[in-house]
């Protein structure tokens, strides 16, 4: 994994986007179990939000147009692992929450 001081472009795209899925399918997850606790799924929430912390200089620092879709995606992974680490409290991105079961 590149330092996030030296990544930009497309790979640091393709590394917010990897963090993004992996968030996704960890949020449903959680809904999937209905809260319940995994700590092997907490942990693995946790480093993920920690890189997205270190890749947040790179994302902010992105040009324009490039910026804005970075922040999206940064922000989409980072509720989708609040809402992990919450164990599904939290409120879920827009994009999670068309995959969450319906009551």
């Amino acid at each position: 994994m590149p330092e996030a001081a030296t990544i930009s472009g497309a790979d640091l795209g393709r590394e917010i986007d990897a963090i993004r899925e992996e968030a996704l399918e960890a949020g449903v997850a959680v809904a999937e179990a209905g809260g319940a606790a995994d700590p092997a799924r907490e942990r693995r929430a946790r480093e993920l939000d920690e890189r997205l912390e270190e890749l947040w200089p790179a994302v902010d620092a992105s040009p324009g147009e490039e910026r804005r879709e970075l922040v999206r995606e940064w922000t989409d992974a980072r509720m989708d692992l609040l809402f992990v680490l919450s164990g599904g409290t939290a409120p879920a991105s827009l994009r999670l929450g068309h995959r969450l079961p319906r009551s």
